[in-house]
């Protein structure tokens, strides 16, 4: 009865092993798809949404309005401070 045991304890504990190790590659693949979404967004800010500034209209301001709200809700699940420190000094 040991043995068996024994031997349902080291299937308990590889099981749990690979698990955890299924776990991280999960948690590490959504990481590099949040810097790839991260870069995408960063070439859009930088590139002003592909506006020119002689272009931007109501609507531009609308779509960016909306890309800000959206992060702000990310920011909010996080649990991350952005801009707290520069209204607390208002």
């Amino acid at each position: 009865m040991r043995e068996v045991d024994s031997e349902t304890r080291v299937a308990r504990e590889m099981r749990a092993q690979a698990a955890l190790e299924t776990r991280q590659a999960a948690y590490m693949a959504q990481l590099a798809r949040c810097q790839e979404l991260l870069a995408a967004l960063t070439v859009w800010s930088d590139s002003m949404g592909d506006v020119t500034p002689d272009e931007v209209n109501w609507a531009n301001v609308g779509d960016a309005s909306k890309v800000a709200a959206d992060l702000e809700g990310v920011v909010e699940f996080l649990g991350l401070n952005v801009g707290e420190e520069d209204e607390e000094e208002d």
